[in-house]
């Protein structure tokens, strides 16, 4: 069986629910993903360690972890209770692990940036900066961005949101060299 293609689209800032609304009703989109980033500036960890320096946040969703391959050292990948529930969850790199708590056995413990704070629980091998699609120093649930304008149905008018949306085909035919 031939792997499924890796697509990016949509990379213009767009409303999330055009995976729902147009997207998943596609025969060959395989699986789709809506993906956020915002900078941080200052993360404090549990046991006291604070860094002040940019870090990227990325909000991501389930699929996220299908349509892009991270090596998880520990923890697991976000469940949909992560987005249905909104619990403050947050995914880390090694690299970020080893600044906040000089180890990499960190499920459970807990980080705050900005006024928010997240129990850890996965740890990802860290990602090289160069894939832009995909990088991220936390990884945090895109439902926790609250925003209703975001949420409502896709539409020419609705178009413009926060997401960038990526998603894998499964027939290869269907793609334009």
């Amino acid at each position: 069986k031939e792997e499924p293609v890796r697509v990016a689209s949509f990379r213009a800032g767009i409303n999330r629910n055009i995976i729902p609304d147009i997207l998943e009703k596609n025969d060959n989109i395989d699986v789709c993903t809506a993906t956020s980033t915002y900078t941080a500036t200052k993360i404090t960890a549990d046991n006291g360690k604070q860094l002040q320096k940019k870090l990227l946040m990325r909000y991501t969703d389930v699929d996220f972890w299908q349509v892009f391959t991270f090596d998880f050292l520990s923890g697991r990948k976000f469940e949909e209770g992560d987005m249905t529930e909104k619990p403050q969850t947050a995914i880390i790199t090694l690299r970020l692990a080893k600044e906040l708590f000089a180890s990499a056995q960190v499920i459970g413990r807990e980080i705050e940036i900005g006024s928010r704070k997240y129990s850890i629980v996965g740890v990802v091998k860290s990602p090289s900066s160069a894939a832009m699609d995909s990088y991220a120093e936390v990884f945090v649930p895109s439902s926790l961005l609250n925003n209703p304008k975001m949420d409502q149905p896709f539409s020419v008018s609705s178009a413009h949101g926060r997401y960038d949306i990526y998603f894998t085909v499964k027939d290869r035919k269907h793609i334009k060299e």
